[in-house]
């Protein structure tokens, strides 16, 4: 990614790739570098913008938890989206779908989901 970066500096996409990798691996300065550098790209980028705010960034880094069935770390970052914003309401939604989908798997040990 890095490399494709390099290639063209003014591909904006390129540099939200970058900073949503970072913010997944859980590199948070490196996330709001490459956010950062997306948007003054392209101001339009409203995705970047979003994920350069503090809980929608841990909401996001929730959903991708949420998507590697890594349900315990989702509702972490759930709730430490929710400890920054409260009024989040995405977040709010999200933990509430995460707790049933935890005791789904609970209930069928063949849930794929699992931890």
């Amino acid at each position: 990614m890095r490399q494709a970066a390099g290639e063209d500096p003014d591909d904006y996409m390129q540099w939200h790739q970058l900073g949503l990798h970072c913010l997944r691996t859980q590199q948070f300065k490196m996330s709001q570098k490459y956010l950062t550098a997306a948007v003054a790209r392209s101001r339009e980028c409203s995705y970047a913008w979003s994920n350069l705010g503090y809980a929608p960034a841990y909401n996001n880094l929730g959903l991708v938890f949420v998507a590697e069935g890594q349900l315990e770390e989702a509702k972490f970052c759930f709730d430490k989206a929710l400890q920054s914003d409260p009024l989040l309401d995405a977040a709010k939604s999200n933990m509430v779908k995460v707790v049933a989908l935890s005791r789904i798997c609970m209930s069928f040990p063949s849930c794929l989901l699992q931890d």
